[in-house]
């Protein structure tokens, strides 16, 4: 399937950003006063040859990009956006519409505000307001393989309206810590888009944390930059704990509770070659605010970094308890990919994924083409 790539699909291209493949941090520019920035545009192109039903069997193009853009007025205050262009693979739908089905190019692309804050600074002390993600787990774009951020990112807190604190300290050998405290409730202010309309949220569409009042919040714990002299081992070690509750809104019959473990430990076999692997326990209690439905979602990952390569991937049991017998099934998602970033800062890679979700089996191959810059 050859087609002409669409003027806005080029400008997407050129322009767009994201996270870096660790989870980029909008503080981490220095004092230096004035714009900043980190780019990535990403383009994935993947068919799926393998599906229950002949007309899920599809192919699909579609970006996966985002702009984090801030200004820095002094040394301790700044504001600071995540902009991002993003499509969603056939059988999704943007704001819980219809799903899409058939042949995907480029379709319902919308650019979105996902997170716009105020911040102020000092000493290790953030205080921070306005559209963000509440912070729980690691950053979904930490995940390794090309699919490796599609799991997370489906169960991540987003688009909230709030203010919370986050405090670091740097206990020497023993690691520096952080905890990060927010309350907030679903963004109806700038949950509009442009390019495509998917919709904007109100509080009478109701739904968890939909009350326009501070009845959720979120609490993380992280820590990294161990040290021993004795035990290399402890160097490589980072952690997160996370724990959040979403108020029920209009429709829901219980309040959701979520609870979060991730580890992560990184080593350096030899000068060249690396390694990281990773575990993740998200337990999610009245998953969508229904009083008999609980999802536990427990992911392993894995990377090889040599030199410019990398092979790595990730696998997902999905645990559900349910009252409905439609939605009482076990599922698991699989994938693997292996890629190349050239010097100019141009990544490709090629990969596979595997998932079985409500008794329904898909395999997938795709390939993608990403491009990071930070100024």
């Amino acid at each position: 399937m050859i087609k002409s790539i669409p003027p806005f699909a080029l400008l997407m291209i050129l322009a767009q950003s994201a996270y870096a493949a660790e989870g980029h941090d909008h503080h981490n520019h220095g004092d230096k006063e004035g714009f900043y920035a980190h780019v990535e545009a990403t383009v994935v192109y993947e068919s799926i040859y393998s599906a229950p039903e002949a007309s899920e069997e599809v192919e699909q193009t579609y970006s996966h990009s985002h702009m984090e853009l801030g200004y820095r007025f002094n040394k301790n205050f700044s504001i600071d956006s995540n902009i991002k262009i993003e499509g969603e693979p056939a059988g999704h739908a943007h704001g819980g519409g219809a799903a899409r089905t058939g042949d995907q190019f480029f379709d319902a692309h919308p650019l979105v505000v996902e997170q716009l804050t105020l911040t102020y600074e000092n000493d290790g002390l953030n205080i921070y307001a306005g559209k963000f993600n509440p912070e729980l787990g690691f950053n979904y774009h930490s995940w390794p393989g090309l699919f490796g951020y599609q799991v997370a990112e489906g169960y991540m807190l987003k688009e909230h309206i709030g203010l919370g604190t986050k405090f670091s300290h740097d206990a020497g050998d023993y690691g520096v810590h952080t905890l990060n405290v927010s309350t907030f409730f679903k963004d109806t202010v700038l949950s509009g888009s442009l390019m495509h309309n998917r919709g904007s949220k109100s509080k009478s569409d109701g739904g968890l944390a939909n009350n326009e009042e501070f009845k959720s919040y979120a609490i993380s714990l992280g820590g990294k930059d161990f040290y021993s002299l004795d035990n290399s081992l402890a160097e490589g070690f980072s952690y997160k704990l996370g724990y959040a509750k979403q108020a029920a809104g209009t429709g829901n019959e219980k309040a959701e509770t979520r609870f979060v473990t991730s580890l992560a430990y990184k080593q350096d076999l030899t000068k060249n070659l690396a390694t990281r692997v990773f575990v993740e326990r998200m337990a999610i209690d009245h998953l969508s605010g229904e009083s008999a439905h609980d999802r536990i979602h427990t992911t392993v990952g894995f990377s090889f970094d040599y030199k410019g390569w990398n092979l790595g991937g990730t696998h997902t049991d999905i645990n559900n308890e349910a009252g409905e017998e439609d939605e009482n099934h076990d599922g698991y998602i699989g994938q693997i990919s292996v890629g190349y970033t050239f010097k100019n800062g141009i990544n490709l890679s090629v990969g596979y994924k595997q998932s079985e979700e409500e008794n329904e089996r898909k395999d997938r191959v795709g390939t993608k083409i990403a491009y990071n810059l930070e100024f």
